[in-house]
């Protein structure tokens, strides 16, 4: 949260925003459920700073989605990092900070 403050304050961020999200806040049960709920967070990040907690868990399966939901949300995220790198002028793309434990990370 202070990152967002002071990155604001520096003029990296346009708001001092700070969402922290974790996998069922981006994954629904269904591919498109999941591509809904990732916009509708990379839409309320929009200027600010995207906290994924335990960011590993989208590429594992759960009791209430398979695997492949958990890669939809990571191809949004992908996405939506490539059209901030193509509109490099658009400083409201948020950023994006993933979190999870090292070795998990890499699996």
């Amino acid at each position: 949260r202070l990152l967002a403050k002071a990155y604001h304050e520096l003029g990296i961020l346009r708001k001092p925003k700070f969402l922290e999200v974790e996998r069922m806040d981006l994954v629904g049960r269904t591919s498109q459920h999941t591509l809904s709920k990732t916009r509708e967070v990379l839409e309320e990040a929009r200027g600010g700073i995207l906290f994924i907690d335990e960011a590993f868990t989208l590429g594992m399966p759960s009791k209430r989605s398979k695997p492949e939901a958990g890669m939809d949300a990571i191809n949004e995220l992908i996405r939506s990092i490539d059209d901030a790198e193509k509109d490099s002028k658009d400083d409201t793309h948020p950023m994006i900070i993933l979190s999870g434990f090292p070795l998990e990370m890499y699996a």
